[in-house]
């Protein structure tokens, strides 16, 4: 197996105020100014009381409206709060909004507690000879036994980061498998097919005796980039630390196919976190950012030049 070799500036703007006050003194009176009478005729008190009984009347009708209009707003918030609640009854807690299509999605998850783990059944494989890509999973999860699809979760960012970096033209959920398979050229499968609640479920010896069998499939179908949705995984299969995700230095090597010698001898091995929502360690922007690298990957070997200058270093 052969080693291929990222002012603020304060100012203080006190200084730009200024008092606006009046700096003449207002003029002098002479003594031979005659001093206005004070005293108030009949009908200049008449008319300063009707003032101000209209303005109480004004001031009452305005409390008056200003209390309504909050009352109002109470009842239009206390509405909107119950509309909510009803909404999120309906649509649940886990219901989000796809970043991608703008979409809500409803998860219809299944509980484990109401599934028996034993009952559950591997997925089926429908591989086929000179795929460009070949997405290795940990092993299925409740759902994706459940619906016999890969990353069938809702919660799982897989099928969102494939259109994401257009590696494919068009969104796509679980079940659209096959068409991933027949119009991509691109399919999956697992390191380990038990199903189990979560992957941590899986013991290191389970996927350590699994590597010979994953390694003979890789061989039969000879993919031109083996993609491993799990750091972990990678690590199992390769028997040493990934320090870098994405494209990785070790590259398989194999003779030619016996049945279809046009297949590829150098397979190229690219590493990713789990795209489980259980995967706390890497957030879902830096998993679609490593799909994009895929892509780069990807482009770079369909047009035939060599993708080497893309191990991370």
């Amino acid at each position: 197996m052969p080693r291929a070799a990222a002012l603020k500036a304060t100012e203080n703007v006190s200084k730009y105020f200024t008092t606006n006050s009046r700096s003449s003194s207002s003029p002098k009176t002479t003594n031979s100014s005659k001093k206005k009478s004070t005293r108030k005729s009949p009908y200049t008190i008449k008319s300063e009381q009707k003032l101000t009984m209209k303005h109480k009347t004004e001031t009452k009708e305005i409390i008056t409206t200003t209390t309504a209009t909050k009352t109002k707003t109470r009842t239009t918030t206390a509405k909107t709060k119950a509309s909510s609640n009803k909404v999120s009854k309906l649509l649940g807690p886990d219901s989000f909004k796809d970043p991608i299509t703008g979409k809500i999605v409803i998860p219809r998850v299944v509980k484990p507690s109401t599934v028996d783990i034993g009952s559950l059944k591997p997925i089926p494989e429908t591989l086929k000879p000179g795929l460009d890509i070949l997405f290795i999973g940990i092993n299925p999860g409740i759902q994706s036994s459940l619906h016999q699809r890969h990353f069938a979760n809702p919660l799982n960012i897989f099928w969102r980061g494939l259109f994401h970096a257009k590696l494919v033209s068009e969104p796509l959920t679980a079940q659209d498998e096959d068409k991933l398979q027949n119009t991509y050229n691109m399919s999956i499968c697992n390191m380990v097919d038990r199903p189990s609640q979560t992957s941590s479920d899986i013991s290191k010896k389970e996927m350590q005796d699994a590597v010979p069998f994953l390694l003979e499939k890789i061989d039969i179908y000879r993919p031109k980039i083996v993609c491993f949705v799990g750091k972990g995984i990678y690590e199992v299969f390769v028997g040493s630390k990934c320090t870098k995700l994405g494209l990785q230095p070790n590259a398989l090597q194999f003779p030619d196919h016996e049945v279809f010698p046009d297949l590829p001898n150098s397979i190229w091995l690219f590493a990713m976190p789990s795209t489980s929502g259980r995967t706390a360690a890497y957030q879902n922007p830096q998993k679609l950012e490593l799909f994009c690298n895929l892509k780069l990957v990807y482009d770079r070997i369909m047009s035939g030049q060599s993708p080497v200058d893309l191990i991370p270093k």
